[in-house]
């Protein structure tokens, strides 16, 4: 009886000590497939597959937490890189899932301060692109990468006239619970977002064949929301960008038409509680570009069956609001409030109207509590109005 006992608490340590070693499961079938694991701590979990040719996925863990990494290749070619190191955990998630061919995935979750952090990276077809990176900053008091999500998925063509794919750049750095969606279809597509802070929220969708095209988010702050929309086939040349740094602002860009071609939209947010919106449907060549400091300010453009018009919207200060609405060509509209509660609208609508061709106008607000009604409609129109508020 004694020998049992002996026996059974054997096996208890033997199964407690494996309980706590890492795991690593591989299945591979095709040529010329490659993987390389490495994993140096405790409850470290890797789960490669690869089917197809000259495939190749290295993965490198390094912690004390747990983690999990799942990296599956279909076709031929794709590369999978997914790094988790310098303790992070526990808690990290890496799912990579490549069909395709010649699709690349790069992910760094690599900071003490990354801790039930998830990225999931979906690539199909041909030539996409996606590199990932959520830390902290090593020996930083503040908050890693906790509980951030980054979801790519990714569709590429190879149909469109660049044949390069669809690329995807993400930075979540000492974020907490902050969360990145990149959706991209077609070809020649390129997405960047970097955050930094608390429940932002960056959302960029651009389904085109017609690259390449550009949307960019930056984000520092808490809850802010950011969106933008390439989609419908528009393109090529288009850019649009988001700068936001405060707190619950939000932007957004829509650029999603087939006649959208080389359009420009421009975002700043300094402040709190600010929203800019700018869409441009049917605009070729023109540009929207809108800045915001200050806080509870509104500013919006749309440039609609527009050729190579200019719109610039500045507010500085609170409570200020302005929409701008160009069709036609050539038109160019300036709009800056300095101040407190100003206003500028349309006549007979909430947005001033520049429809024709060859307009110009340049409304400038300083003070408190100013309004300004302007339209114009025709040709080679002119309007200059500065007003002086004093409160």
């Amino acid at each position: 009886m004694k020998k049992v006992l002996l026996t059974g608490a054997l096996f208890l340590a033997m199964a407690t000590a494996y309980a706590q070693t890492n795991t690593a499961v591989i299945s591979q079938t095709g040529e010329g497939n490659t993987v390389a694991v490495g994993q140096d701590g405790n409850d470290q979990f890797v789960d490669i597959l690869q089917d197809g040719d000259d495939n190749t996925a290295i993965t490198e863990q390094t912690s004390t937490f747990s983690q999990e990494i799942i990296i599956t290749q279909y076709g031929t070619s794709n590369e999978a890189t997914a790094l988790q190191n310098e303790q992070a955990g526990p808690g990290n998630l890496i799912d990579i899932l490549q069909d395709g061919t010649g699709n690349s995935a790069i992910v760094d979750q690599s900071d003490f301060f990354t801790i039930a952090a998830t990225t999931i990276v979906t690539q199909t077809g041909t030539g996409n692109s996606a590199d990932v990176n959520q830390r902290g900053t090593i020996g930083s008091t503040t908050d890693g990468a906790v509980l951030s999500v980054v979801e790519i998925e990714q569709n590429g063509t190879d149909a469109g006239f660049t044949s390069a794919g669809n690329a995807a750049f993400v930075t979540q750095t000492n974020s907490f619970n902050d969360l990145t969606q990149i959706f991209q279809n077609g070809d020649g597509n390129v997405a960047e977002v970097e955050q930094t802070g608390e429940i932002n929220w960056a959302y960029i969708s651009q389904n085109s064949v017609f690259g390449p095209q550009y949307a960019g988010v930056f984000q520092d702050g808490v809850d802010n929301w950011a969106f933008i929309f390439q989609e419908a086939d528009a393109g090529p040349n288009n850019f649009a960008a988001i700068g936001q740094q405060g707190e619950t602002n939000t932007a957004v860009i829509d650029q999603s038409d087939f006649l959208t071609i080389g359009a420009t939209a421009l975002v700043s947010q300094l402040g709190d509680v600010n929203f800019a919106e700018v869409y441009q449907f049917g605009a070729i060549g023109s540009v929207a570009l809108v800045e915001q400091t200050g806080d509870f300010n509104y500013a919006g453009v749309l440039q609609q069956d527009d050729l190579a018009s200019y719109a610039e919207i500045s507010q500085t200060g609170d409570l200020n609001a302005t929409a701008l609405l160009q069709t036609g060509g050539l038109n160019e509209g300036y709009i800056t409030q300095d101040g407190d509660e100003n206003v500028t609208t349309g006549v007979t609508n909430s947005f001033v109207l520049q429809d024709g061709f060859f307009n110009f106008l340049n409304v400038t607000q300083t003070g408190v509590a100013g309004l300004v009604q302007l339209d114009q409609v025709g040709d080679f129109n002119t309007a200059i109005v500065n007003q002086n508020n004093v409160p």
